[in-house]
């Protein structure tokens, strides 16, 4: 399945824990989610900035983010590939604080993640929505990043 997106998308706003990353991967021993890369090239391309929105505390996903980068040999998956680390820990994630710091309409910003709820949160202010499968080791649940198009 080929995601497209016809409206422009300036910012994407990227749940990391059970997005990314494994929510169940304490040792940061798996791979991040298929076409990573490839997502993040196309968003340089594009000039679209990259924003964590993970409900834990910035530190620890930064330090997973890099952990997992490293250990995995992904080159170009550094974490200066993120423009801002933003802490959302309310359920469901307010992602007016994201639009808001950068300026941008609600439908300018395209949200990933996990939760349907926060899904659902982001739809009702007009944000773009990609709802991807809970990623958890071991199971069938794939999303393949570099299937998204904008």
């Amino acid at each position: 399945m080929i995601f497209k997106m016809e409206q422009k998308i300036k910012v994407v706003a990227l749940d990391i824990y059970g997005t990314v990353l494994a929510t169940d991967d304490y040792e940061n021993v798996a791979k991040p989610r298929g076409g990573l890369k490839d997502f993040f090239d196309l968003c340089d391309s594009k000039n679209v900035k990259i924003a964590s929105t993970s409900d834990a505390h910035i530190d620890s996903v930064m330090g997973h983010l890099e952990s997992c980068f490293f250990r995995h040999n992904e080159e170009r998956m550094k974490i200066e590939c993120f423009d801002k680390f933003f802490r959302l820990n309310q359920l469901p994630k307010d992602y007016s604080f994201v639009y808001g710091h950068y300026d941008i309409l609600p439908e300018e910003l395209l949200v990933i993640d996990d939760k349907l709820e926060n899904i659902n949160s982001a739809s009702k202010h007009g944000c773009r929505i990609i709802h991807v499968p809970e990623y958890i080791l071991g199971t069938r649940a794939k999303f393949d990043f570099s299937k998204i198009r904008f």
